[in-house]
């Protein structure tokens, strides 16, 4: 048998989570099956557990991937804030920018696979590390802004209440609500107290 090239194997493993993912935004995590996959993505089921073990183990590569590009996009809207003010608009911003680049519903794939996590250790344990990724940015720019460090732990559990909501709100109500927050938060003009001044 001729050897498998590392780019040949990539791009098959890209065509299977690529596949997997319009599978689950579809039918839900628990609704798709291997042979789901295999349909969706050409390639025989054998083939898939070649590169993947099982399903669980696609869909921890999924999230392990999607997290990475997330996070990426929520830190640098952090990060270009230039007070806590200007944050959750800049949060909102980038998740409405980030759903509205990807082809596959993101919010909906993102809730099924939180709701996934409380019976996946592994997928939980993945989440939770990655949102700690985030919070420590935004942590380290709440003491940038002079926010006491005893005030952070309620500071971003009320980031991440805007964060979730505003994912969870796309998904009952589909693009209008990416709008909806962004206009709602520009009405409100000391959400938070501004300490850079």
């Amino acid at each position: 048998m001729p050897k498998i090239s590392d780019s040949y194997r990539t791009r098959r493993q890209e065509v299977i989570l690529a596949a997997a993912v319009r599978c689950f935004a579809r039918n839900g995590i628990a609704g798709t099956t291997m042979a789901d996959i295999h349909r969706e993505s050409g390639i025989s089921v054998g083939g898939i557990y070649r590169y993947f073990p099982g399903k669980q183990d696609i869909l921890l590569e999924i999230t392990r991937q999607d997290q990475e590009r997330l996070n990426a996009t929520l830190i640098d809207a952090i990060a270009n804030s230039e007070s806590p003010r200007e944050c959750i608009p800049a949060l909102m911003k980038a998740l409405t920018q980030f759903r509205d680049e990807h082809p596959v519903d993101v919010n909906r794939l993102a809730v099924a696979s939180w709701l996934e996590a409380s019976s996946n250790n592994e997928l939980q344990e993945l989440l939770e590390t990655s949102f700690r990724t985030v919070t420590d940015v935004f942590s380290q720019r709440l003491t940038d802004w002079s926010f006491p460090e005893d005030d952070h732990p309620t500071l971003i559990n009320t980031i991440r209440i805007f964060v979730f909501g505003h994912i969870a709100l796309n998904v009952l109500e589909s693009k209008a609500a990416g709008t909806v927050s962004l206009d709602g938060l520009s009405m409100l003009p000391s959400f938070l107290p501004d300490r850079t001044t």
